[in-house]
């Protein structure tokens, strides 16, 4: 039995409690059937961090609360940011560490740091991670938030905005910041293989970055896993399923069907597919199908709002992060009040618009508008009619252009 996967993509506040004791359980279940007994060590792994001593202190505090014995937890010394450590990954001594762990935890910070301290110079695994793969092949947990979150997918996304991703040449080393426009895109560790994987998603509005990142990968994958903060996504290798913790949800882009376009070196997309998965959700990847457990659909005809020609441009229009846009000016918006310009040649959809704004080098701008599509045949949207209050609405097949204005 193959480990699972804890991807969180950062910010863990509310959702603290849930997310690590899932980590705990994980690892404590592998223990259960491990053939040895001995170890059952979680291992941080701070290389991302820049402070790697308060990044485990925060860890080691976190996993006690949710039931790890306290000299059970551990700190890999690995970081080419802290003298001495930068080697850590070839020590004897860390890599018992992690001979006997039962699960791993990547700290956030930076994803290139990470890939630095783990892999040499030619991109070879070091001794340290070839022993986080067999433990992981063997049952051990593995998880990470934001930067750790980043790097678990191969190819990764080392940095970049959407309007960079969308405007600008691909950069070919890192920037300074992570949020420097030019979309970075480099070797990642490749825990999860069915796609690739981004974090702070909402927050920092990445949807352009991750198709276009999709679009670049030499392995031709069609799914992008975008996950919203104080939120994780749990992969199973052995049922091939994704499901969800924490507040907000994980966004999952389908671009089998994608059509790219490059108008006046600008980039853009049409035909995109987009589901939205909360706590409860899951996705399987064997038989490319969501599961919204005893969630309730949204009636049609009784949509909640009448907000004609639905757009959002900014900070400040209403719902301008992804999910809340989707839920109140989409599908839970009536559907003579959404835009129909597509009528001619596709009936069956209408949108509402949002518009991406930003300037080159040259200082020109440049103009996009994003249609979020729905239909009355395939488009649904589900929310918990539990009492539980949390007010998230999960969907399926919206479908996403990106259209250069």
């Amino acid at each position: 039995m193959a480990g699972r996967l804890i991807i969180a993509g950062g910010n863990i506040s509310h959702a603290e409690k849930e997310i690590f004791t899932a980590f705990v359980q994980c690892g404590n279940v592998y223990m259960q059937a491990a053939s040895e007994k001995t170890g059952g060590l979680f291992v941080l792994v701070p290389s991302a961090s820049e402070n790697p001593e308060k990044s485990f202190a925060y860890f080691k505090d976190a996993l006690v609360r949710c039931g790890a014995e306290p000299e059970s937890i551990v700190c890999a010394e690995i970081s080419v940011r802290k003298p001495g450590w930068e080697r850590g990954a070839w020590s004897k001594e860390q890599i018992k560490r992690a001979e006997q762990a039962c699960g791993f935890w990547i700290s956030g910070g930076d994803q290139n740091a990470v890939m630095q301290a783990l892999q040499d110079e030619h991109g070879g695994d070091s001794p340290f991670l070839e022993v986080m793969r067999a433990r992981n092949v063997g049952g051990a947990v593995i998880g990470g938030t934001s930067a750790g979150a980043a790097v678990m997918s191969n190819p990764m996304i080392g940095g970049g905005t959407s309007f960079g991703a969308l405007a600008l040449p691909e950069a070919l080393k890192p920037a300074e910041t992570e949020i420097s426009d030019a979309l970075y895109v480099r070797r990642g560790l490749g825990f999860f293989p069915r796609g690739i994987v981004d974090q702070h998603f909402d927050v920092r509005a990445r949807s352009a970055r991750l198709l276009r990142a999709l679009s670049l990968d030499p392995q031709r994958r069609t799914w992008g896993f975008g996950v919203a903060e104080d939120t994780a996504m749990v992969w199973d290798p052995d049922s091939a399923v994704v499901s969800v913790l924490g507040s907000a949800g994980v966004y999952v882009f389908d671009t089998r069907d994608a059509r790219w376009q490059k108008v006046m070196n600008r980039y853009g997309v049409s035909d995109v597919v987009l589901h939205y998965l909360s706590r409860g959700d899951s996705l399987d990847l064997a038989r490319l199908k969501c599961n919204f457990g005893s969630k309730k659909r949204l009636e049609r005809g009784a949509e909640y709002y009448h907000l004609p020609q639905p757009a959002a441009s900014g900070v400040l229009s209403p719902y301008t992060d992804l999910a809340s846009f989707i839920k109140n000016m989409l599908i839970d918006n009536a559907w003579d009040a959404l835009f129909n310009e597509d009528q001619a040649f596709n009936a069956e959809w209408r949108h509402a618009k949002s518009f991406l704004i930003g300037f080159n080098d040259l200082g020109e701008r440049l103009e996009w508008e994003v249609r979020c599509k729905r239909s009355q045949g395939q488009t649904w949207g589900y929310f918990d009619a539990g009492g539980t209050g949390s007010g998230v609405v999960s969907f399926e097949n919206v479908r996403m252009d990106i259209i250069p204005c």
